[in-house]
């Protein structure tokens, strides 16, 4: 592996982590917000109505996005700029038409919601606007990640959530709502993000163009073969974590649902303050030519996740539950619940890592098929874990689940890769890459913090 490949992978974890950071703080004021102002029942109540997108989600063609951004980073790695916008449009213009259809099922058809899952139609119907913003806000991203762009698809997320705060702040402090105010901030701050970052996407989608005549790319390309594969993997994994959800509603009640999404949304801070993952998806598909080099970027990065999981998983268990417990104690009982799930960083650290890999070497019907494992196994374990260990058996389908998983995707991997080992004796070793990645880090640092600074921008 390369100084530059190393340089931009260092680079952008830096950029990323740093504004990663800063958008958990926020995130950790609208937390306080929200928690301050709704009971536990109303929280579940809000993780129940938004699971809705998970449920219904095949109508988004939910995991496209890898696939685009591999292909699409493919042949821009290959310097055929038209072939990547055609695709790009296709797959959006694909996503927008089934976005309205997924809306206007769930709009109009909200009184059959209600009788199937016994929530608001009122609350149903703000969810469903979230089908026709989807597509424009992945599409987004999916640009700033293939150009590179890791402080703009930083900014985009340090946006949504500043604006999601606001709207918070106007909603529940001042208009008195709960958890429609909750669902109206979620869907206004997505809104927010497409209208300020719109116009810079459509700058750098005009930069993919080449001069050769742009082909056509039929939406089937990603309903059949490999779109079909990526839109099961994810849809099933979707289904797999909203099932949880209503096995804990159901065995437990509505608060349970609450308790459970605060440990969760724990979970979800701690390992979003590592976003190597995020770096590592546009940069692996352009060397999944070079095994070699492919396979020396999977093994830093499992490295470096799993060190940095360590340490803030440590920090997590120690600090996170007393100073949340001191400010919301009525959710005390989610805090037991967040330290035993924090053993579940061991195994996601490999997968954060490997799951990335499988898009990058096209492999969509085998990461189906681990996925159709772990959904299975979520239910079976749940479903188990709820019934006989009440709230805490979440912990033990956790990390059961995600053990399984992990060791199922390295022998994938493994196997496709022709046996090629990923753990090796040298494995948390210090050489020469590891210095220049810390002199990266650091060099990226000073850039964000210093007054002034540029971009990176390789």
């Amino acid at each position: 592996m390369n100084v530059p490949i190393v340089k931009t992978v260092a680079q952008g974890t830096a950029l990323t982590s740093f504004t990663t950071i800063l958008i958990k703080l926020i995130g950790l004021v609208s937390v306080f917000l929200i928690l301050s102002r709704l009971s536990a029942a109303q929280y579940g109540v809000v993780e129940l109505s938004l699971s809705l997108t998970s449920l219904l989600g095949i109508f988004m063609l939910p995991g496209i996005s890898s696939l685009v951004l591999a292909d699409v980073g493919a042949e821009k790695g290959r310097g055929n700029l038209s072939s990547a916008r055609a695709i790009l449009y296709s797959s959006l213009t694909l996503q927008l038409s089934l976005g309205v259809v997924a809306w206007a099922a769930v709009f109009f058809g909200a009184d059959v919601f209600v009788r199937l899952y016994h929530l608001s139609s009122y609350d149903i119907r703000i969810v469903s606007f979230l089908f026709l913003l989807s597509p424009l806000t992945t599409t987004i991203g999916t640009l700033f990640l293939l150009h590179l762009r890791f402080f703009e698809q930083s900014l985009m997320n340090v946006l949504s959530e500043a604006a999601k705060l606001i709207l918070l702040f106007v909603l529940l402090l001042y208009v008195h709502l709960t958890v429609e105010g909750v669902l109206y901030a979620v869907l206004f701050s997505q809104l927010l993000t497409v209208l300020v970052l719109g116009p810079r996407s459509l700058r750098l989608f005009s930069m993919l163009h080449d001069g050769a005549a742009t082909p056509r790319v039929p939406w089937s390309r990603f309903l059949w073969g490999r779109g079909m594969w990526s839109t099961l993997s994810t849809y099933t994994g979707n289904v797999g974590s909203a099932a949880r959800l209503w096995i804990i509603r159901r065995v437990l009640g509505e608060e349970a649902v609450g308790l459970y999404a605060v440990a969760a949304g724990l979970m979800s801070h701690t390992t979003a303050l590592v976003p190597l993952p995020s770096v590592l998806t546009p940069l692996l598909p352009q060397y999944a030519h070079d095994k070699e080099r492919f396979v020396r970027l999977v093994r830093k990065g499992i490295e470096y996740q799993f060190l940095a999981y360590l340490v803030l998983g440590a920090g997590a268990f120690i600090f996170f539950p007393p100073i949340f417990g001191w400010i919301f104690p009525k959710y005390v009982g989610a805090f037991p619940l967040f330290r035993l799930m924090l053993l579940g960083l061991i195994p996601g650290a490999v997968i954060a890592i490997v799951t990335p890999a499988f898009s990058a070497l096209k492999l969509q019907k085998s990461f189906f098929m681990s996925m159709l494992f772990k959904t299975a196994s979520t239910i079976v374990f749940a479903f188990i874990g709820v019934t006989y260990f009440g709230l805490y058996g979440l912990a033990f389908e956790s990390v059961l689940t995600g053990t399984l998983q992990a060791i199922g995707r390295v022998r994938s991997l493994r196997k496709y890769l022709g046996g090629v080992r990923l753990f090796r004796s040298d494995f948390l070793s210090f050489d020469d890459e590891d210095r220049v990645v810390i002199g990266s880090v650091r060099q990226a640092l000073v850039r964000v913090l210093r007054p002034g600074a540029g971009r990176t921008h390789q």
